[in-house]
C-alpha cells in the first residue's frame, strides 16, 4: 500500500485511542496537552538519491518495506508513530500510553532501528543511513484539518527535535539535555557541538551496566 495509507491509518488509530470513534465523527476540534513525552525523529539519508535511480514504483516499494520494519519495531517498544514525512519517520513515547520510562523506550527503539538499517542495506545492497534525534518535554496534540485531517503535534519540544535532526550526523543517535539527564546513569554519551548554542549528546555504543551492549 502507498504511504498515504499508512499515514491515514495511523491518524485514525490515534484519534480513536484518544477520543473514541463516535467523537471522531462528531467533532474534529480536539486537542490535548501532554506535560512530558519523548519524541523520536528518524531521517533516512540517501533515499532521495536512490529514488532517482530506481524510479517511483521501485522506490515506493523499498520505502514502504523499510517503514513497515520500523513500524514493527515501534510496536515492540511501545512507540507511537505520528506520521511519515517523505523519508522522515516521526514518533513519540509516553503520550497515548503514559509511562515514566519513555526516554529509555525511545532510545532502545532507536538502537534497534540502527541495527535494522544495517541488515536492510545488506539485503537490498544499499547504503542508506539514519539521522536519529530524541527529545523529551511538553507537547500539544490534536486533529489538524477538516476533510483531509491528520493527528499532529506542536510546541517547542517538536521544533527542537526537528531542528536538532537537521544538525545531526548520519549513523549517530543524538539526544537533548532532557534525555541525557534521564538516561546518563544507564548509557554513555559524549557531548557534541551542533552550533547555535544548542547542547546535544551522542550515544556511545555501550551501556554503563553492560559494556558489551
Amino acid at each position: 500500500p502507498p504511504l498515504f495509507f499508512f499515514k491515514q491509518k495511523t491518524a485514525n488509530e490515534l484519534l480513536r485511542s484518544l477520543v473514541g470513534a463516535e467523537m471522531c465523527i462528531r467533532d474534529r476540534n480536539i486537542a490535548n496537552s501532554y506535560p512530558n513525552v519523548s519524541l523520536v525523529v528518524i531521517d533516512i539519508v540517501g533515499f532521495s538519491q536512490i529514488s532517482e535511480e530506481l524510479g517511483p514504483n521501485d522506490s515506493i516499494t523499498i520505502l514502504n518495506e523499510l517503514v513497515s520494519f520500523i513500524d514493527t519495531a515501534a510496536e515492540k517498544h511501545q512507540i507511537e508513530k505520528i506520521r511519515t514525512i517523505g523519508n522522515t519517520y516521526f514518533a513519540t513515547s509516553g503520550m497515548l500510553n503514559p509511562r515514566l520510562d519513555h526516554a529509555k523506550k525511545s532510545l532502545e527503539f532507536s538502537k534497534e532501528i540502527r541495527q535494522l538499517i544495517i541488515q536492510f542495506n545488506i539485503n537490498q545492497k544499499m547504503s542508506l543511513q539514519l539521522k536519529t534525534t530524541i527529545h523529551s518535554g511538553p507537547v500539544m496534540a490534536g486533529i489538524v484539518g477538516v476533510e483531509n485531517y491528520n493527528y499532529d503535534l506542536w510546541g517547542e519540544t517538536v521544533s527542537d527535535v526537528f531542528r536538532l535532526n537537521e544538525k545531526s550526523t548520519p549513523d549517530e543517535i543524538l539526544v537533548t539535555p532532557a534525555v541525557y539527564e534521564a538516561l546518563n546513569t544507564i548509557y554513555n554519551f559524549d557531548k557534541v557541538d551542533v552550533g547555535f548554542n544548542d547542547d546535544a549528546y551522542k550515544l556511545i555504543n555501550k551501556t554503563k551496566n553492560n559494556p558489551s551492549s
